[in-house]
């Protein structure tokens, strides 16, 4: 005898069967897994969006940042100290004696050309500030001073801990501070501003700063570490390291370097 494989149909066909309990365990477990590899797909494609966008916008703070501090540089009149790491102080062309130039009187009599006059100028200053210097200088929390050590408080990213590759050389050896340009003129109010955001990095410890972030063994003529740095006598490279860790835990790390000729140098 022969199972009935279908009910006989009014045309004389055999209906289809029914799906059975297999069948539909394996439909959907198919389905699940089509469904699970598409939400991992859309979750990469989400984050690697995220990433980009977090460098992206990290990168052209950086970038304004630089340019920030080359236009300031870009006037300057006298270059008074640098480290060729973390701190330079110069003075800008100002008009001290109201004669409306920035050029003093001179001595024509002795034959003492009119000399540049210098001091301290910025955009958010009501007035120079005749015979000021302007100091551009990476701090922490609560910096007042850089030419007296008094840089603040950092704070310290540890690879070991963070248990991450922040600088991508390929070992979880270092450690940076975490700080921010900072701009301090004495006599203005307040004294010291931040000029960049806080996530300007260098090597831990004031004696570390300067040396390159991406290597531990760089070469003694590589300037990428130094935030700024003079080139002869009036070449400044200004070089910017900025860092975020976001909630991906996938830390962005990025660069910009500027540089500008100090053409009013004495």
């Amino acid at each position: 005898m022969f199972r009935q494989a279908g009910k006989i149909s009014g045309d004389g066909t055999a209906g289809m069967r029914g799906i059975t309990l297999v069948e539909m365990m394996v439909a959907v477990a198919v389905f699940a897994v089509v469904v699970a590899m598409a939400l991992e797909m859309s979750l990469l494609a989400s984050r690697a969006t995220t990433d980009t966008v977090n460098r992206s916008v990290l990168e052209g703070e950086a970038e304004q940042t630089a340019v920030r501090l080359i236009e300031s540089l870009s006037a300057c009149t006298k270059l008074w100290s640098y480290t060729d790491t973390h701190f330079v102080v110069f003075s800008v062309p100002v008009d001290n004696d109201a004669n409306g130039t920035v050029l003093d009187k001179g001595n024509m009599s002795t034959g003492l050309l009119p000399n540049i006059e210098w001091g301290a100028a910025a955009e958010d200053l009501s007035a120079p500030i005749p015979g000021g210097e302007i100091v551009y200088f990476f701090g922490g929390q609560g910096a007042t001073d850089p030419e007296t050590g008094q840089l603040g408080t950092f704070r310290t990213i540890v690879e070991s801990v963070e248990r991450m590759d922040i600088n991508g050389d390929g070992d979880m050896n270092d450690s940076f501070d975490v700080g921010t340009i900072c701009r301090r003129i004495a006599g203005a109010t307040p004294a010291v501003i931040p000029v960049s955001g806080p996530n300007v990095i260098q090597r831990s410890g004031v004696s570390n700063y300067g040396k390159c972030i991406k290597h531990d063994n760089c070469t003694l003529n590589c300037i990428s570490g130094k935030i700024f740095y003079l080139d002869g006598s009036y070449v400044m490279h200004v070089n910017l390291w900025m860092m975020k860790i976001p909630e991906s835990r996938r830390p962005v790390l990025v660069h910009a370097h500027q540089q500008v000729y100090l053409r009013n140098q004495e």
